[in-house]
């Protein structure tokens, strides 16, 4: 389950539903109890590329930390911002659960 928190207006839900659904398909939760959660924190640039991928705050839980930070590497690129969007990047807390 995830929470994207960014500066992308309601006019963007549609960028954030297909951002979600790339990282959800590269994402594989290590098994861990219910209720494990980390922070990513990672740049959107026009082109899609993520960068600055890192842990904003970590689970405490090694393998989980990893797997979050797999799935966000893996996903890159992204679908490019749309155009209407001024800002050259975007910055994303994304909670991985």
């Amino acid at each position: 389950h995830y929470i994207a928190i960014g500066n992308l207006q309601r006019a963007y839900g549609y960028y954030v539903d297909q951002m979600l659904a790339k990282i959800s398909s590269n994402w594989s939760r290590p098994l861990v109890g219910s209720g494990v959660e980390a922070t990513l924190y990672f740049r959107i640039e026009r082109d899609g590329r993520i960068r600055q991928l890192s842990i904003a705050r970590s689970s405490g839980i090694n393998a989980f930390d990893l797997a979050a930070l797999r799935a966000g590497q893996a996903s890159s690129p992204l679908p490019p911002l749309p155009r209407a969007f001024r800002e050259e990047s975007l910055g994303v807390n994304l909670i991985v659960r």
